[in-house]
């Protein structure tokens, strides 16, 4: 496939405008990041709740397998 060098320096136009979009958008999307928090960070009572019954059905399936090992 042969273009003409008038098709060429168009496509060569659309793929630097294109490039520089995309580093703009870039440059603009990472100062949006959010900050880190100072503090500890906050679960909220439903995670927490969750966190917790995790942690206590893992405890039981130790217990069991200590039982069944002994």
């Amino acid at each position: 496939m042969i273009f003409s060098d008038k098709t060429l320096t168009l496509l060569v136009l659309i793929a630097l405008g294109l490039g520089g979009l995309a580093l703009l958008f870039s440059a603009m999307g990472s100062g949006r990041r959010p900050k880190e928090p100072n503090g500890p960070i906050q679960m909220d009572d439903v995670l927490r709740g969750v966190l917790e019954g995790q942690a206590r059905q893992i405890q039981r399936l130790e217990q069991a397998i200590r039982s069944l090992n002994a």
